[in-house]
């Protein structure tokens, strides 16, 4: 009787062994974590670029500051994201990528609108900008790591407050842009430890 319980308790280990390793292999990046370090550093160079020299205007840093920000950085992306590819031999087809490609495209075609039209009606909204933040966050912890939800939650609060409270200014922007930059750079360290800690 003993031995039967024994061996249950060995089984019922050696399955939560398994159910452990099949969630840590669920888990794994979308981009490689210096993707996420460069769009950080990016974000908080152009807003420090934008806040030097159009703190007044909006149209001409579009084209003369973000819209370059916004090339290097998509190719930055792209090479960060065929590297990850090669890395972990993933097959373009699978579903998990499809997943991930369809709701990229969508996610990203909605969040532009939402900008362009949130900046030439009202300006931008810094609590705005960050809630929009937040849903691609809430994007890439869904389809990578789940604890990447830390970095969402905190952008999501704070976009939140900036909102509720109807923060707007050229000081609250330049916060915004940096707040963002380092929240970048932040979940490109922890998806960083989190690859490293699945193996």
């Amino acid at each position: 009787m003993e031995a039967d319980k024994e061996e249950l308790r060995k089984y019922l280990r050696d399955l939560k062994e398994m159910k452990d390793l099949v969630a840590r292999h669920e888990e794994r990046p979308i981009v490689e974590y210096w993707d996420f370090v460069a769009w950080g550093a990016l974000l908080i160079l152009g807003t420090l670029l934008h806040a030097r020299f159009f703190p007044d205007t909006i149209n001409t840093a579009l084209l003369v500051i973000w819209l370059p920000v916004l090339i290097i950085g998509g190719f930055i992306e792209t090479m960060a994201w065929v590297y990850l590819v090669k890395r972990l031999e993933m097959p373009l087809s699978s579903r998990r990528n499809q997943r991930f490609y369809l709701a990229s495209v969508v996610i990203l075609i909605a969040v532009i609108f939402i900008l362009y039209y949130l900046i030439h009606l009202k300006g931008p909204i810094p609590g705005m900008l960050l809630l929009l933040l937040a849903v691609l966050f809430a994007f890439v912890a869904q389809m990578s790591y789940l604890g990447l939800f830390i970095e969402t939650v905190l952008t999501l609060a704070a976009g939140i407050v900036l909102t509720v409270l109807d923060v707007r200014g050229s000081a609250a922007s330049v916060g915004v842009g940096i707040f963002a930059g380092l929240e970048f750079i932040v979940m490109g360290i922890h998806t960083r430890f989190l690859e490293k800690r699945n193996g």
